[in-house]
């Protein structure tokens, strides 16, 4: 599954015109507050959710 949503997510820089994009759960991970770490790296911003193929649920999103 985590491959299958990154590989997904990858996609979405495309539909989306940018350079990266995260998960929110990534950002939670990686430091457990996701706006404290989005301060520490002030080009990524919070893009909302996106619907990804073969998921029930939408994924919220960070992008660069």
């Amino acid at each position: 599954d985590t491959v299958n949503v990154a590989s997904r997510l990858e996609a979405e820089t495309r539909n989306l015109n940018c350079d990266c994009v995260v998960s929110d759960d990534l950002m939670q991970h990686l430091n457990g507050d996701a706006e404290k770490l989005a301060s520490e790296l002030p080009h990524l911003a919070r893009k909302g959710e996106v619907m990804l193929r073969g998921r029930s649920k939408p994924v919220d999103i960070w992008v660069t």
